[in-house]
């Protein structure tokens, strides 16, 4: 029983992987305005070369938490990280000409480690891990991933988040 529990838990996971490999491949389910500046800054000669990617690009995460990761980041996950605030005006610009909708942007030279403070979380059985923990980024997107990520923490379940929430920790 044990072993047909993991084989299936396995299989579900890997499933889910699969699924989330194929959608980044074809950038489903992604805003227009975001598809758009992902496909004209792999265009070559594009002049869009100060794009990184989405935030989902770049944070690396364990399929055992994938799923908390992509509800904490909600919305965030679609954001796009640029190298300069220069890079996210001539992204909006590019926008803005061709009509194609919207877009995040966190520009990586606009971050400041000032603006952070995170919070110790409340002890409770139910924490897992902060989120931040979890993740890998590359080395420049660090500050990227510490400010997305700030004072969340992933937790065992609902009734676990509920009871932090309570007491003010969520």
């Amino acid at each position: 029983d044990r072993i047909h529990d993991l084989q299936v838990t396995w299989k579900s996971k890997e499933s889910r992987h699969d699924l989330l490999a194929d959608l980044e491949a074809k950038n489903e389910g992604i805003d227009v305005g975001v598809k758009a500046l992902i496909d004209e800054s792999r265009r070559e000669g594009s002049s869009l070369t100060g794009i990184r990617g989405l935030v989902a690009d770049l944070i690396n995460v364990d399929l055992e938490h994938a799923a908390a990761i992509e509800t904490l980041l909600g919305e965030r996950v679609q954001a796009i990280v640029v190298n300069t605030v220069d890079d996210a005006k001539l992204a909006m610009g590019f926008l803005r000409e061709n009509k194609k909708g919207r877009a995040s942007f966190i520009p990586l030279d606009a971050l400041t480690k000032h603006a952070m403070q995170e919070a110790e979380p409340i002890p409770h059985d139910g924490i897992v891990a902060k989120a931040r923990e979890v993740v890998r980024v590359p080395e420049d997107a660090s500050l990227m991933a510490d400010i997305v990520l700030r004072n969340c923490t992933i937790v065992k379940d609902i009734n676990a988040a509920l009871e932090l929430a309570a007491l003010g920790n969520g």
